[in-house]
């Protein structure tokens, strides 16, 4: 495991911050960095955006319009896939994706907001409570 920033791309208001993450993930994650230094001429620092809108002079995260649609992308991705219907619902109730590599990583409280979504997308039996993709499936 690897020491990395991360920013997770997320609804939520997580700050910042120095996650543990498998090797392949922290080479994709520091690989964001270029890109950086290309359009800003100097290396990201600790308020900096992982994802930034490359048109700006100075670094700017994208605007809760390109979040939501990057999320709602995601989450139809996700269906495509076959993932559970719940996890995705998880996913954009937390901003987290929860896999076996990673849920040793999440901390306690991560954890049981996960969980406390999977149990508010079962209760709630239907489409009727959910919006977008996920009203096709449950």
């Amino acid at each position: 495991m690897e020491r990395v920033r991360t920013n997770p791309f997320s609804i939520s208001d997580r700050p910042e911050q120095q996650s543990d993450v498998p090797h392949d993930l922290a080479e994709a994650l520091k690989a964001l960095d270029e890109p950086f230094r290309s359009n800003f001429g100097r290396e990201p620092g600790p308020g900096d955006p992982l994802f930034f809108y490359p048109d700006s002079d100075q670094p700017q995260p994208p605007t809760a319009f390109q979040q939501r649609a990057f999320v709602a992308a995601m989450e139809q991705i996700m269906l495509n896939a076959g993932i559970y219907p719940a996890f995705v619902y998880a996913f954009r109730k937390t901003g987290l994706s929860l896999t076996e590599d990673n849920v040793n990583l999440l901390t306690a409280a991560e954890l049981a907001e996960w969980n406390n979504a999977i149990a508010e997308f079962k209760t709630a039996k239907g489409p009727a409570k959910r919006r977008g993709a996920l009203n096709q499936v449950a």
